[in-house]
């Protein structure tokens, strides 16, 4: 959670539609009115950006 709270609302936002609410790229696509693969590329940035701050915060898949 802390983890995703430092990630900008943009990017909180495209991996809970992907991971929570189980949208297609297509959908994330309509309903951030852009193509769907700028919304891949977007969830690919978000995860990314995740990824980062995870690691720098020192934690293991295992204390996630």
């Amino acid at each position: 959670q802390q983890a995703l709270g430092r990630l900008s609302a943009g990017d909180r936002e495209v991996l809970l539609m992907r991971n929570h609410e189980q949208l297609s790229f297509d959908e994330i696509g309509y309903v951030l009115r852009i193509e769907p693969a700028a919304a891949r590329k977007r969830y690919g940035r978000a995860l990314l950006r995740l990824s980062k701050i995870v690691h720098d915060a020192g934690l293991t898949e295992s204390q996630l």
